[in-house]
């Protein structure tokens, strides 16, 4: 029996190291990108390949305005293109799976459409 792919994505079970939000980082970011989207400085840039690599977003953990864990994700295991709000408070975290009309996965928020 083939079992079927999830349909969501809990982020908010991820447990360790503990963090309050998530936000992800768009392809090709710059330091400003960065900075502006999480909200303080952070050198992303040096710690990922997230600055030349169009094919990944960079999800970064945060608490107490400090980013405590990152991961970089692949665009093609999951897309947050549309995603909205693109900073998610760890409460509010879980994703569904959307495949869009050219077959790629979108993962957005519950709170989207």
């Amino acid at each position: 029996m083939v079992e079927a792919p999830a349909s969501t994505v809990d982020l908010k079970s991820l447990r360790a190291p503990p963090w309050e939000r998530i936000c992800v980082i768009a392809p090709c970011a710059t330091h400003d990108d960065i900075e502006q989207r999480i909200g303080f400085k952070w050198d992303g840039l040096s710690k990922s390949s997230i600055g030349g690599n169009d094919g990944i977003y960079l999800l970064t953990f945060i608490s107490n305005n400090q980013v405590v864990a990152y991961v970089e994700h692949p665009r093609n295991k999951g897309d947050f293109l549309e995603l909205q709000p693109v900073c998610l408070v760890r409460e509010n975290s879980v994703l569904h799976k959307k495949r869009d009309k050219s077959g790629w996965v979108q993962l957005l928020s519950n709170e989207q459409p």
